[in-house]
């Protein structure tokens, strides 16, 4: 005799439920996408359900009023120097724009560039900017904050201008910086003396304030 009772019809689907629901909607998915990329076993169980496709793809994306920009993902400076993403290069359109900036600049000045020199000329502006941004958010790093110098400094790549491709050779070619840190342009020993002083030296007089010295 066939048991037709209600917990029996509930042990029969239970595997539906709970913690198996999303595997058992992602199965129902790929079934309707391919019935041959499931096992043969669940491709018949499907069939039988008789579910359409649209139907089954929209169990496996989720609810309805579920928010696909949730939760948000933060990109601020704050948020970089807690997550270690201190170098992040700019987006192509970012760089476009600041090779379409140089070339205006240089045809005020009567200068003719080359499409080889835009690309350099944009190439040192965004390390510029990267070196700066990484400053801003990571320069308490480099701060003096030890006057008695009892504390071993640590190596900091993301504020060497090394990192970024420059050599000493490089160090006083004028970079375009587009009036980030007040300059239109600056050589990257110019940039890395201001934001020493000013992210770097800041840190530290807080802390010698902090100290009553």
């Amino acid at each position: 005799m066939t048991d037709q009772s209600p917990s029996a019809a509930f042990a029969a689907s239970s595997f539906l439920d709970g913690a198996n629901a999303d595997y058992v909607d992602q199965l129902a998915a790929r079934h309707a996408s391919d019935p041959a990329s499931v096992d043969p076993q669940w491709a018949e169980f499907f069939r039988a359900l008789g579910d359409s496709e649209l139907d089954a793809k929209r169990a496996a994306s989720g609810p309805s009023w579920a928010r696909t920009d949730w939760p948000p993902q933060p990109a601020d400076d704050l948020t970089a120097a807690l997550t270690g993403e201190w170098a992040a290069p700019p987006p192509a359109k970012e760089a476009k724009a600041a090779g379409e900036k140089i070339a205006a600049k240089a045809a005020e000045a009567g200068v003719s560039l080359s499409n080889e020199q835009i690309q350099r000329a944009v190439l040192d502006s965004i390390r510029a900017l990267m070196i700066i941004r990484a400053y801003r958010i990571r320069g308490h790093l480099a701060a003096d904050l030890d006057p008695l110098g009892m504390a071993e400094k640590g190596s900091h790549p993301e504020l060497d201008p090394a990192s970024y491709g420059f050599t000493e050779a490089d160090m006083d070619r004028p970079i375009f910086i587009d009036n980030v840190l007040g300059l239109t342009h600056a050589s990257m020993r110019q940039i890395i003396d201001i934001v020493k002083r000013t992210y770097c030296g800041t840190f530290a007089l807080q802390a010698r304030r902090g100290r009553g010295l």
